[in-house]
């Protein structure tokens, strides 16, 4: 797999605050170009019991190369014993928003064709 093939992250939080927080320090740390958030209801069984519960769930624009240091990231703030961090390879995107993801991007200063 090529380091820098598009990927989306998705997260899901607990609240919006931690969900916020996160997103600006990623962001801040051209970890992932672009972050949407929404609120959604999970159900699930933990421990042998079904839960359901209410969370913000976001999805993290980057590439794969970002992906170690975006999940150490995330590993490190969230309250969660095991938080769902998925990475979804992106199969097509728009050459001008990939360009413009790479611009926002820390790739250390990667040469990168699109």
């Amino acid at each position: 797999m090529r380091t820098h093939e598009p990927i989306i992250v998705m997260v899901s939080f607990p609240d919006r605050e931690l969900a916020i927080q996160i997103t600006h320090q990623l962001l801040e740390n051209k970890l992932v170009a672009c972050v949407q958030l929404s609120t959604i209801e999970s159900h699930y069984k933990w421990n042998g019991t079904l839960e359901s519960t209410n969370e913000y769930m976001a999805s993290f624009k980057t590439v794969q190369a970002l992906w170690e240091k975006i999940e150490q990231t995330i590993l490190l703030a969230h309250p969660y014993e095991v938080p769902e961090i998925l990475a979804i390879p992106i199969k097509e995107i728009s050459p001008a928003y990939f360009r413009w993801m790479l611009d926002e991007l820390s790739l250390s200063g990667q040469q990168i064709h699109v």
